[in-house]
């Protein structure tokens, strides 16, 4: 994940997975940190920011490259209204803590760098001042325990249904603590 700051209109978060392991995804992870960093201009345009990110990531791969997905947020600090663009990755869960549910945020566009004409959608939202937004990779929700059990999204949105209070570092280290009980992974 990183960050475009964009003074005192708004932030960009940009959150990707890039597929393997090794000096390819590492490269690639260097490159699209690159791109994101030189999207300063367009960072309230999500669509142009995703499709700056595809275009370099095509090119670099020629449309053959590991599969890179990609979630772009750009949040309104005035208007307090969120702009997101997806690519492939997991859709956004919002945790409404008005009505005590969630929404998900998804635009359903491919991964990037296949193809050089892809459209990415926009889409709109606004934000309360108590709403809670998850952003997470789908190895967490698909994630497999000793027994076969998957993770899931159900037990992420109750994490946060429960910490809703607290805050986002404790939201954070909660799901991080819960999925390592889940997995059975011990210090």
């Amino acid at each position: 994940f990183d960050f475009l700051m964009t003074g005192e209109k708004g932030v960009g978060v940009l959150a990707s997975d890039v597929s393997g392991v090794g000096i390819n995804s590492a490269l690639y992870s260097v490159l699209l940190r690159s791109a994101f960093q030189s999207c300063i201009v367009e960072a309230p345009m999500t669509y142009i920011v995703m499709q700056i990110l595809n275009k370099v990531i095509h090119d670099y791969t020629g449309g053959k490259g590991n599969l890179v997905t990609a979630y772009y947020l750009f949040y309104d600090f005035e208007n307090m209204r969120l702009i997101y663009t997806n690519a492939g990755f997991p859709p956004m869960e919002v945790f409404r803590v008005a009505r005590t549910d969630f929404d998900s945020f998804d635009t359903e566009g491919i991964p990037l760098g296949f193809d050089l004409s892809a459209n990415f959608g926009t889409g709109r939202t606004n934000m309360n001042k108590d709403d809670i937004g998850i952003l997470y990779s789908k190895s967490l929700s698909s994630s497999k325990n000793e027994g076969g059990n998957e993770y899931g999204l159900l037990r992420l949105r109750n994490i946060v249904r429960e910490n809703r209070t607290r805050r986002p570092m404790e939201i954070a280290d909660s799901i991080y603590n819960s999925y390592k009980e889940f997995m059975g992974i011990s210090l």
